[in-house]
């Protein structure tokens, strides 16, 4: 196990944009205190802490990392800090550590922002034709995930897979792809990505992956009824068909 100060990743009990973290520090074995704020009252225990800067950073909102005496803010900024202080960019070349923080800001920006932003869209915008914009954006996603079976083919990403440790990077992409398999399923074209779909299905940590949504199931967003939005998003994806 890596000697580490003591760990409290806090965030809301939801998938949102941690759940890639959660794998992560346990699957390498990193001791840690999983701090979840409820939902179940709506925003009521959110609303007692959020004023206070010691459990919420300097920008009052979550998620945030307390590493030992450390407070470190903003998901991306958390990847970054865990990823140096736990020896993983100290692992990797150069070139492999511009393509890890590529990945993470490609599925961070062209995946987990849209797969949320989806998931809000008829309650942000009441009254959305789902119908209408669900198949664009189903499309967009299908892109991206080509574009991005492309680029870890070219750099040989899976092929290195097992001579290294996990990293963040292969959590947060197996999180939303995930992610993309709950809200499109079978209206997504798996197989013109078959590296992505191997990774997804039969890749090293992937079972592990599912052990722990399994162990705390919890919804992708903080989104009240959340399954009910993801009935209508299927609704328009059969509707489209």
């Amino acid at each position: 196990m890596i000697e580490t100060p003591p760990l409290a990743l806090r965030y809301f009990d939801c998938r949102g944009r941690v759940q890639s973290i959660r794998y992560y520090l346990r699957i390498r074995n990193i001791s840690f205190i999983d701090a979840r704020i409820s939902m179940k009252d709506g925003v009521h225990a959110w609303q007692k802490i959020r004023q206070d800067q010691r459990l919420t950073g300097p920008f009052l909102k979550l998620p945030v990392l307390h590493w030992g005496e450390q407070l470190v803010a903003e998901s991306a900024v958390i990847h970054d800090w865990l990823h140096r202080k736990l020896g993983d960019e100290a692992a990797l070349s150069e070139q492999e550590n511009l393509q890890h923080a590529m990945l993470g800001s490609s599925c961070r920006s062209e995946l987990m922002i849209p797969h949320g932003m989806l998931l809000y869209q008829d309650a942000v915008y009441p009254g959305t034709a789902l119908a209408a914009t669900v198949p664009g954006i189903r499309n967009r996603i299908q892109d991206h995930l080509q574009t991005l079976e492309n680029a870890l083919k070219q750099w040989q990403w899976f092929e290195k897979l097992p001579g290294r440790h996990l990293m963040l990077a292969d959590c947060l992409l197996w999180e939303e792809l995930d992610k993309a398999h709950t809200i499109f399923g079978e209206h997504l074209d798996w197989a013109a990505m078959p590296a992505l779909h191997d990774f997804f299905h039969n890749g090293r940590h992937a079972v592990m992956f599912r052990r722990m949504l399994g162990e705390h199931p919890c919804q992708i967003t903080g989104r009240p009824q959340e399954a009910e939005a993801l009935a209508r998003i299927h609704a328009a994806l059969n509707t489209a068909k």
